[in-house]
């Protein structure tokens, strides 16, 4: 850590021109999923708070900057965490987004939004309190930033930060007429991930 502050003062000095219009990227990164607490409605006007864990995340990007600062890019990305009161819990990421980059040194910090959907997987209760491992697909949406470092034409270190809101609030699921659950707000995680860029 004691060097860390070499990066940001040569960096910003070596304006390769790194970023051309028409080019790929193509990233690997792992991080932090940070959990959130929400609620599930079941039967019975009976209501369980839960709390996600914090977990490990894993997926992959791929960009393409159609203009020399502005980029699509999509993302996969998946996480198998629990709750605090023990249920499986896992989260699986498909996103698409619009990519805005600063500068064309080697240190290029960066805006990113984007939509797409998110697949649950955890368990829930039928009307006699039995549990089933269910999963269901909700759109979500995204938002963040973080920075490149380029070491070459080739190569570069990317970290980023964003948070995901995935729309639960009218989700219900009904095992027979009489049973149904439903999440009584929607479930918003954070991203905090590193990764290695191959650009072509």
């Amino acid at each position: 850590m004691k060097y860390f502050w070499f990066f940001f003062l040569i960096f910003p000095l070596l304006s390769f021109g790194f970023l051309r219009e028409g080019t790929s990227e193509f990233e690997f990164f792992a991080g932090s999923h940070l959990g959130d607490t929400f609620v599930v409605h079941q039967q019975h006007n009976f209501e369980e708070e839960k709390e996600l864990n914090d977990s490990f995340i894993l997926g992959m990007r791929g960009s393409y900057f159609f203009e020399e600062h502005f980029a699509i890019e999509f993302t996969l990305a998946g996480t198998q965490s629990d709750t605090t009161d023990g249920d499986n819990f896992d989260a699986y990421y498909y996103h698409g987004n619009f990519l805005f980059q600063f500068g064309e040194g080697a240190f290029s910090p960066f805006f990113t939004i984007g939509i797409g959907v998110t697949t649950l997987r955890y368990p829930t209760y039928d009307i006699e309190m039995n549990k089933h491992n269910i999963s269901d697909t909700e759109f979500s949406w995204n938002w963040g930033g973080g920075f490149k470092i380029y070491f070459n034409e080739n190569f570069a270190l990317r970290t980023d930060l964003r948070a995901y809101f995935v729309n639960l609030g009218r989700n219900d699921d009904c095992w027979d007429d009489e049973d149904c659950w439903r999440w009584e707000e929607d479930l918003v995680t954070t991203e905090i991930s590193f990764g290695f860029v191959f650009k072509f």
